[in-house]
């Protein structure tokens, strides 16, 4: 079968399915990571696009919260496409746990992460119930897990719960190794030189999946070169940089 992996920020999408020879008639379902605008912004012609096979999308039953960034004492709200997901509530389906896309396909929501390999990125918000912005607790992420050849896939767009509570999460569900983990792994600072979090604090998260024997990472996005470098440095799995328009089997 064929998903969609989020929507990127307009309808751009639409246009990059067309080049890949996706015809709408051959969409079987959308998956949305998170509710970030970059991810959903272009939604509305996701769902547009395959209204004709009415293919079910699927998003955390987090995804109502009204995100924001904050930085320098500024905030700027991150679009959270709440009143989007109400209008076409006929075609979502909420993730509370896990949910089975296709057969042996599944969107999943990371149960307990451990605050200690969350991500460490600042900047991210959400609105307090007393209307004051308080760390996101990233409720609103799920990722996507591909059960076979006796392991799990991974796919995380930017892995905000952090990469080692997604892969132990999975690990944990499926009782399988993770022979791919494939996404974005949010350590990319507020330029491409840059991290959002100690080198530390990376190299621990790196360190910590030489030890979850997760066999390739695949990842692009918001995981930032500099990051990457160190990944390649102490990861003993493989390691791929991927950008766009490339096209891979995992």
């Amino acid at each position: 079968g064929n998903i969609i992996v989020d929507a990127g920020q307009d309808c751009t999408v639409i246009e990059n399915l067309i080049a890949l020879g996706l015809e709408n008639t051959k969409i079987d379902a959308v998956f949305v990571s998170h509710n970030h605008y970059d991810h959903i912004g272009g939604l509305q012609s996701v769902i547009d696009f395959t209204a004709q096979t009415n293919a079910p999308v699927y998003v955390s039953s987090g995804a109502d919260k009204e995100l924001y960034t904050k930085r320098f004492l500024r905030r700027r709200k991150l679009v959270s496409r709440n009143q989007l997901l109400k209008e076409n509530e006929d075609r979502i389906v909420y993730v509370d746990d896990q949910t089975e896309i296709l057969p042996t396909v599944y969107a999943c929501r990371v149960q307990d992460p451990d605050p200690a390999f969350a991500c460490k990125d600042k900047k991210l918000k959400m609105l307090g119930e007393n209307g004051k912005l308080v760390p996101d607790d990233f409720t609103h992420e799920i990722y996507l897990a591909v059960v076979e050849d006796g392991g799990v896939k991974i796919v995380s767009s930017c892995s905000h719960n952090g990469v080692v509570n997604i892969v132990r999460d999975a690990k944990r569900r499926f009782a399988l190794p993770v022979t791919a983990f494939v996404g974005g792994l949010h350590f990319r600072g507020s330029s491409s030189r840059k991290l959002n979090c100690s080198k530390a604090y990376a190299n621990t998260v790196f360190n910590e999946l030489n030890g979850l024997d997760v066999e390739g990472i695949y990842t692009c996005h918001c995981t930032g070169l500099p990051a990457f470098q160190m990944l390649k440095a102490v990861y003993r799995g493989k390691a791929k940089y991927f950008n766009t328009a490339e096209t891979f089997t995992v």
